[in-house]
């Protein structure tokens, strides 16, 4: 069949789409495309997946016989679809986005969901709808862990995203210098990045040590599953995160030793320096979470569920 993958919010060389869903289609027989927008298309599809409303209403109105899946990762509307707006407007505009949620669900066919709370709304409108669950994993052939680095001299933390307040980053930036402080003797190095290329940021993560996402545990936030945390577990280290109810749904083997309030920067520092004085719980921490990402959260153990759910649409 031809699929038909029309986004209006993610590229098309999403890490989700292009290199798991896409590489699933493909070694399944079918033929992928990628748009932007409806007039971009040069052939019919049988299947179209989308990102947005906007996305759904172009392929509703261009393709009438086309099986429409809803393909949802965001809230929407979310906190950056209400930004630089006045706050009068913030209302009206939220009322305008959820209105054009709620037609999206009544005119696709199928709904794939990216994790549980994102999938609430639409269970409860769209019950009668086909779904699918699949997750964030990571497909493991992208990802070469390495052996656990010896943390006596030289300590590699890593923070991945928006290098911003809500983000959480001056918090990192604020962790690793109390780190620092309490433990002289050791170097601290933080690598903080942002835009790297999918093939780039899988192979930047198996050069660190300790992986920290400090985000605002908001009300969006918590109810919002990080997608590079599997990553970092299938590069076989430990994590520290925010304390989100997302992730206890989600990962809950590693909700007593790895979640903490991100704003308790002394207990942050205390996990860090753990690591680094009990070498061996350390690499018990980095076996056990490349263990989970070996055994159940990997983009091998759901791809086939996938391709059963494209094939009978």
């Amino acid at each position: 069949m031809n699929v038909l993958f029309l986004q209006t919010a993610h590229s098309a060389f999403d890490d989700r789409i292009y290199y798991h869903q896409r590489v699933s289609l493909e070694k399944a027989g079918h033929k992928c495309a990628f748009a932007n927008f409806v007039k971009e298309v040069k052939d019919i599809p049988q299947i179209i997946i989308c990102d947005t409303p906007k996305a759904i209403w172009e392929a509703r109105k261009a393709f009438k016989n086309s099986h429409i899946v809803y393909d949802i990762t965001e809230w929407y509307p979310s906190k950056k679809n209400l930004r630089n707006i006045s706050p009068w407007l913030r209302p009206l505009k939220w009322c305008v986005l959820v209105i054009a949620n709620i037609y999206a669900g009544w005119v696709v066919d199928a709904f794939i969901f990216g994790e549980y709370y994102k999938a609430r709304p639409f269970r409860f409108l769209f019950h009668w709808k086909r779904h699918l669950y699949l997750s964030y994993y990571p497909s493991l052939s992208y990802i070469q862990p390495t052996t656990p680095h010896d943390l006596s001299t030289e300590v590699r933390l890593f923070y991945a995203g928006q290098k911003t307040t809500e983000k959480g980053y001056e918090r990192v930036q604020q962790v690793t210098q109390l780190c620092q402080e309490k433990m002289p003797d050791r170097h601290f190095v933080l690598t903080a990045v942002n835009g790297l290329t999918f093939e780039d940021f899988c192979q930047e993560i198996t050069t660190h040590d300790i992986f920290l996402d400090l985000r605002n545990d908001d009300i969006e936030n918590t109810h919002c599953l990080p997608i590079k945390l599997f990553y970092y577990m299938a590069a076989g280290r430990p994590v520290i995160y925010s304390d989100l109810k997302a992730i206890h749904l989600g990962v809950p083997e590693i909700v007593n030793d790895s979640l903490v309030k991100p704003n308790n920067l002394e207990l942050i520092v205390q996990k860090i320096c753990h690591y680094i004085e009990q070498p061996n719980f350390y690499k018990e921490q980095s076996s056990r979470n490349l263990s989970l990402a070996q055994t159940k959260y990997n983009w091998a153990l759901q791809s086939k569920s996938f391709i059963h759910f494209i094939n009978h649409l």
